[in-house]
């Protein structure tokens, strides 16, 4: 499942597929090369390897219960670099003459977010399993028509809640995270919807929304608030912008840019209290260690922008999370 950039000794699928075969996932990486942590199996990966395995990388997002909304971001890295006009086909990999298309297993790795990641949908021999989740970027998810040993029950995932109702067959067993619920036939069951998003974080810009001048497909600017430094939003040239609207409007006085590669690019970070007057708060040079951090005098905020100018030799910019955890901080007396 995918190939490893470099020299690491794990095969990425070996983390990633055991996770879903085994119905579960260990936030302590029993492996001492931290193979278990999709954020840091997950960077190495060849771009140029098979569609299927972002789909994992969704699913194990959503099971880890990951901060944020990185579970979005793999679904969109799951299926944009890959399809082929005119009819939105699946090719295996992102370009190159030598893939396969239309490529039907990419389109059951695509399936499987939904499948198995949102809806944390696990069959055992004595219940179904539920544990569905949600990112903000979606209004709501049905699974139509599941069948497990007789019976027919569709689930319907929602922001708040989620419904599971029995359309035919004998009683049905639901284990979920609060414990063992039956569903009558012909009734239905409500259980709560997780939300990774919401929780607790210091980070204002953290799965808010986001807009690009310009995006590589799969690498969308979603990536550069999603709470996570596995996948980078980039540019398709090296003048760019990524514009952050933040949860409010506060005085702020500091960000932090993790920077996705070690191109040269620099950058103004830029605040604006209505999007359409903007100010400069800060500068990053064009070289960097990786991750740039600024403190400025508290400037009243509603957006954060970071505006690439390009120029001569620069390279295209790509950032892991422009404003990652505790990145957007308020000022003193804000929070």
């Amino acid at each position: 499942m995918g190939v490893l950039r470099g020299h690491r000794r794990c095969h990425r699928g070996w983390p990633v597929l055991q996770a879903l075969a085994q119905f579960w996932v260990s936030k302590a990486s029993p492996d001492p090369n931290g193979c278990y942590d999709i954020n840091t199996v997950q960077p190495p990966a060849d771009l140029q390897g098979p569609a299927m395995t972002a789909a994992i990388h969704s699913i194990d997002a959503s099971a880890l219960n990951a901060p944020g909304c990185s579970a979005y971001t793999y679904l969109l890295r799951r299926y944009e670099p890959f399809l082929r006009g005119p009819d939105d086909q699946f090719a295996e990999t992102r370009g190159g003459n030598n893939t396969g298309f239309n490529f039907l297993t990419g389109v059951g790795g695509f399936l499987q977010v939904f499948d198995y990641g949102y809806s944390g949908l696990r069959f055992t021999p004595n219940a179904t399993e539920l544990d569905p989740s949600l990112s903000p970027q979606l209004h709501g998810i049905t699974l139509n028509d599941l069948r497990w040993q007789g019976r027919l029950f569709t689930v319907t995932i929602g922001l708040r809640s989620t419904q599971v109702r029995l359309t035919s067959g004998s009683a049905l067993p639901v284990q979920t995270p609060a414990g063992l619920m039956t569903v009558a036939p012909g009734q239905s069951i409500t259980i709560p919807t997780r939300r990774p998003d919401l929780q607790s974080t210091t980070d204002l810009a953290r799965c808010q929304q986001v807009t690009a001048s310009s995006r590589v497909p799969g690498d969308d600017p979603v990536a550069a608030v999603d709470g996570s430094t596995a996948a980078p939003w980039q540019a398709t040239g090296a003048q760019a912008t990524v514009t952050m609207r933040l949860a409010r409007k506060t005085a702020i006085d500091s960000v932090t840019v993790t920077r996705g590669s070690t191109g040269s690019f620099g950058c103004n970070v830029e605040t604006s209290a209505d999007g359409s007057v903007w100010h400069v708060v800060a500068t990053a040079q064009a070289t960097s260690t990786g991750t740039d951090q600024f403190t400025f005098t508290p400037a009243q905020a509603q957006f954060v922008r970071l505006d690439f100018p390009g120029g001569t030799d620069a390279s295209t910019p790509d950032t892991d999370e422009p404003l990652g955890e505790r990145s957007v901080m308020p000022a003193a007396g804000q929070a």
